[in-house]
């Protein structure tokens, strides 16, 4: 046989005294994976546990990070949380500018299309019109519109 392992690493030997935790333990060893292996029962509960604890007694990475986050936050000089608002507001008025930009859109363009209906000695449908039926985009603008938002999208 081999050499004796002198490293104390690979076998070590506890004494269980809670009896709940016995009771856990005679648990899961009813598994099939368990009933014929102690040490893989507890190799097992010591990868899942270990990192738990190691969370609970030094804390993580991540918990370190998120607080070193929530310090900056704390400390961020006013002209940042200035910077930050001023953003914030600028998105919500570019959304509401956004918003408007098509609403004017499709009323144009219900003008646009009554306008043409009108030129071509059709009546314009008092209902359609003010329910909003007439409010497509003509083809030969959508496809200018498509062009146009390509090219910004680029």
């Amino acid at each position: 046989m081999g050499e004796e392992s002198t490293d104390r690493r690979m076998r070590r030997y506890i004494r269980i005294t809670d009896i709940d935790l016995w009771t856990l333990i005679d648990e899961i060893s009813e598994d099939p994976r368990y009933a014929e292996s102690f040490n893989l029962l507890i190799n097992d509960a010591l990868v899942r546990g270990l990192p738990i604890l190691r969370r609970d007694v030094l804390g993580t990475v991540e918990e370190e990070v998120e607080r070193e986050k929530s310090a900056e936050a704390e400390a961020m000089p006013a002209e940042e949380k200035e910077s930050h608002e001023f953003y914030a507001l600028s998105i919500q008025l570019l959304r509401e500018i956004l918003l408007n930009e098509t609403l004017i859109k499709s009323m144009v363009s219900t003008v646009f299309n009554a306008k043409g209906l009108e030129y071509n000695g059709m009546k314009v449908p008092g209902n359609k019109f003010v329910q909003g039926a007439l409010c497509d985009t003509p083809e030969y603008l959508e496809s200018y519109e498509n062009r146009g938002i390509k090219k910004l999208r680029k």
